[in-house]
């Protein structure tokens, strides 16, 4: 009888704590399912709004993309060309106009992205094309050279330049525009506006800003 009764109040016993277990574990999937809602509630706009900017992104880039196309009349065509110090592949051909080129220029503060006519090799080939007194205006290009470009010859740069921007100029003023500068692709920002980035051909884009050249035929690096 004892045992009997010693059996039930373990039964018993066991059912509590079994039920116990049953609630405490019923509690905590509530308690992880009603955090998982208000995550979903709190972090869903959050998510949507992000999802949102990014397909306005999307649709921006495609925007800009289409419209610097049209205005460059971008034309498809894949080249390799020989730049002296590298070798580069080129997708295609646009006709920018040449005030939104830039130049990144070595400086005491680092690299900066400088209008043709802020660099300093523009005053100096300004001074070759119109025949002034160009040993004067050579001294800012020349102490360039001899800073940022280590190792080069700068007497037979000078000579090299002067060759080459008497060259092109005669050309520009024959009525031929076949100069070519290698450039990334047009981009666009607040502080800047809309520039071209030049990755080749600083001399040859200053000799046409010098020359008056309006109008510049730029290869576009492939990405």
């Amino acid at each position: 009888m004892i045992k009997i009764i010693m059996i039930k109040i373990f039964s018993i016993k066991l059912f509590d704590i079994w039920k116990s277990i049953i609630e405490i574990n019923c509690k905590e999937k509530w308690r992880s399912i009603y955090k998982l809602i208000i995550c979903y509630l709190l972090y869903f706009p959050l998510i949507i709004m992000r999802l949102f900017n990014f397909i306005l992104q999307l649709i921006e880039n495609y925007q800009w993309n289409l419209l610097w196309k049209i205005l460059f009349n971008y034309q498809k065509k894949a080249m390799l060309i020989d730049i002296g110090w590298n070798t580069v592949k080129t997708s295609a051909i646009i006709c920018v106009p040449i005030e939104f080129i830039r130049a990144g220029i070595e400086t005491k503060e680092g690299i900066k992205s400088l209008r043709l006519e802020e660099t300093p090799h523009y005053k100096y080939i300004k001074s070759i094309i119109d025949n002034t007194n160009i040993e004067s205006e050579y001294l800012d290009y020349e102490y360039y050279m001899k800073t940022y470009q280590k190792g080069r010859n700068t007497e037979d740069d000078k000579n090299k330049l002067y060759e080459i921007a008497n060259d092109i100029s005669c050309k520009f003023k024959s009525g031929i525009n076949d100069c070519f500068i290698i450039t990334n692709i047009p981009n666009i920002s607040l502080r800047q506006g809309l520039i071209v980035e030049l990755y080749d051909g600083v001399h040859r884009a200053v000799i046409a800003k010098a020359c008056g050249i309006k109008i510049i035929n730029c290869l576009l690096l492939s990405k």
